[in-house]
């Protein structure tokens, strides 16, 4: 492996914001099949200090209730409302002081109201356990492996590729620490899943899991190496990755099942590398080549949803940060449970953000929330719900 700078490649990296700017009785085109539909929307009134980035936040059904939990980083708490009501809930403050203080959380997973897990960012070591007044209820520490660079698994623990508690076990995304356009670095080597054994105190990585074969010994762009995650009611993982035009489905112990065809009719490819290419605009790229982005659950319907950043032209005097990628358009590919394709709905630029779409019983759930939008106050947000 040749040495380089290592980048450290956050989920943002891949920011697939999301984007619209139509009148709100026509913002969503049809590419192919049945289009998405607008069918209802919500209306939230933030609370004082709330955030109104719903980058990182879990729905969670409590009885006849639908819940959103909101990581708000700025002042280090989960915020909760109920879009039942449509009211704010409650604040949970992450201890920022004492042994067990998190005062960089990086996500969080709710168990139920009286038990949610909170990760630091950039490791697993000093992941808490808090109740619903945000008293720690246990404490986390596995010994780091000895491989990992400077002690850091950097794992996403964001709604693309949330974390999970099955058996007993966290089950973690990990996104590689290196530079991605070098091909010999993208190798078997390079494991994408962490568990954490609770029991036993012990973080391992799965050696089966891996980029897929039409990745190794390819260099990408930092963007398109990255991936979103799901696991679905049958224990299936289902993978989307950025660079590739499939969707691959993997059994709970990482074997891959299956290879399914998932291609944006937008995307036509997606630049990978047999050399080092040197010293290359990176936002130019995605930006100009689109980036396939979430792979989304819907356990109510059985129906799968693939976000997909739509190519634009790039504008060098104001493309430079990642808020560029916000101003992207977007698509929403529908299929059926078992990856039929239904449709592929296109949504206008600088509207809603795909980072934020959620899953309710009322359908698809979209923010308009996108960085750009000139609608966007601190005060409402408005989700707009797609059937």
């Amino acid at each position: 492996m040749r040495n380089f700078h290592i980048y450290i490649v956050f989920f943002y990296s891949i920011a697939l914001t999301g984007c619209n700017k139509l009148s709100r009785g026509n913002e969503n085109t049809l590419i192919d099949g049945l289009r998405l539909f607008k069918t209802g929307e919500y209306r939230l009134e933030i609370e004082k200090l709330g955030t109104i980035n719903f980058i990182r936040h879990q729905v969670f059904e409590i009885k006849d209730s639908t819940f959103i939990f909101l990581l708000n980083k700025s002042i280090n708490a989960l915020e909760i409302y109920n879009l039942t009501t449509e009211k704010f809930a409650k604040r949970i403050n992450i201890p920022k002081e004492g042994p067990y203080a998190i005062n960089n959380p990086q996500g969080f997973l709710v168990i139920s109201s009286d038990s949610i897990f909170v990760f630091p960012q950039g490791h697993v070591k000093n992941t808490i356990l808090i109740n619903g007044k945000g008293d720690v209820l246990s404490h986390y520490s596995p010994p780091v492996p000895k491989n990992d660079i400077f002690g850091i698994v950097n794992h996403k623990s964001v709604p693309s590729a949330p974390s999970y508690f099955l058996n007993k076990r966290l089950h973690f995304s990990i996104l590689p620490m290196l530079d991605t356009k070098v091909p010999e670095n993208i190798n078997r080597n390079i494991l994408l899943a962490s568990e954490f054994e609770i029991d036993n105190n012990t973080l391992i990585f799965p050696a089966n899991m891996c980029y897929p074969k039409s990745y190794l010994q390819k260099g990408l762009i930092s963007y398109h190496t990255n991936f979103s995650r799901i696991i679905n009611d049958r224990n299936e993982w289902i993978y989307s990755f950025a660079g590739s035009d499939s969707l691959y489905i993997y059994d709970i112990n990482y074997i891959l099942k299956s290879q399914v065809a998932a291609k944006s009719k937008a995307i036509n490819n997606i630049p990978k590398f047999d050399r080092y290419p040197g010293e290359i605009n990176s936002m130019e790229m995605c930006i100009k080549s689109g980036s396939y982005g979430r792979i989304i659950y819907d356990k109510f319907k059985n129906n799968y949803y693939r976000i997909v950043q739509l190519p634009r032209e790039y504008e060098p005097n104001q493309d430079y940060d990642v808020n560029a990628l916000a101003k992207c358009a977007f698509s929403v590919i529908k299929f059926d449970e078992q990856f039929n394709k239904i449709s592929e709905t296109n949504f206008n630029e600088k509207i809603y953000d795909m980072n934020c779409i959620f899953i309710t019983n009322k359908g698809l759930n979209i923010p308009r929330t996108n960085y750009w939008n000139k609608e966007l106050t601190e005060e409402v947000v408005n989700i707009d719900v797609f059937n």
